[in-house]
Parts: C-alpha cells; structure tokens; sequence
C-alpha cells in the first residue's frame, strides 16, 4: 500500500460482510475498468463496499467468485492500457505488454524484463559480470542496486536503466 493507494489485490479475513468471511481488498481502478452490468450486479453492503476515500472497493467473497473472469478481464484491460498508454509516448521503448504484466502480478522490473528475454539468473549474471546472487537480491527488493549494476543489467537485458527502477 502507498499511503491510500491499494496497487495490488489482497485477501484477507473480515466482518465486513457479516460473519467472519474471506474478502479482497481490490484498486479502484480495477473496479471501475469491470462492465458496468458486472458492477450493477453488486449489492452495496451485501457484495461490495467502499471506504470514504473510494480508493479501493472490498468486495465480498462470494461476490467474487462469481465475478472472478471480469475481475481478470478488467485486470487483463488495464495491464494493457498502460502498455498502449506507453506505446503511444514512446512507440520506438514501449514496454512489452508481457513486462508489464509481470510487474502488474508484483515482480519486480528486473525479473520482469529477465524473465520477458527468457533468461536464467545466472545467463543474466554471465552476460551482465553480476554475481547471480546479486541478481537474486535486487530481483527480491533486498537491495537496490548501484547506478553502474543496474545499466550493466539494463544493457544486457536490451532495456533502459529506467525500465528498471520502480515507480
């Protein structure tokens, strides 16, 4: 979470809905990018509810099971939004669409773009003289990297060094 920003989805155990129930905690834009016969179908109280802020939504669990392919959909809607939104900045450094679903899916730039290039840590250790240990540590948010490791990786990933810092 980023101050009231919810960047990601979350399940967790609450009252909200009467009883003890599982419920997810979902970014509002990710609710509002669902159809909107989708969103009509949800009860206020019963299926969903918003916080003052409407910054996110909580919706019920058993709501979301029958909702779960338009939740995907919306998911699936924004992931690719962001890259068009991108592409048209920038059409010659767009971000690949699979880059940017890696990290909507909460890995980090680095992984992403590896992992979008189809290598192993230890093909990008070799081709960037990072030690694969490294590698593992900035790919798991330990450690942040130097601005020299991080355009050996960038290089060696055909990427930007920028592609590679969170926002």
């Amino acid at each position: 979470m980023d101050g009231d920003h919810i960047h990601e989805f979350d399940i967790f155990e609450s009252e909200l809905f009467g009883g003890k129930t599982k419920t997810l905690i979902m970014p509002i834009a990710a609710y509002d990018a669902m159809p909107n016969d989708v969103r009509e179908s949800l009860r206020l109280g019963r299926d969903v509810m918003f916080p003052e802020n409407r910054r996110y939504a909580f919706v019920a669990w058993h709501a979301y099971e029958r909702i779960r392919d338009d939740i995907e959909d919306a998911i699936d809607g924004l992931a690719f939004d962001r890259a068009k939104a991108a592409h048209d900045r920038d059409p010659s450094g767009a971000v690949p669409l699979e880059v940017v679903k890696l990290i909507d899916e909460g890995a980090t730039p680095l992984a992403a773009w590896r992992k979008h290039r189809g290598m192993r840590q230890a093909e990008l250790a070799q081709a960037s003289g990072v030690e694969r240990s490294y590698v593992a540590h900035l790919e798991g948010g330990k450690r942040q990297g130097t601005p020299e490791t991080l355009a050996r990786l960038a290089k060696a990933l055909g990427c930007a060094v920028d592609d590679l810092i969170e926002s």
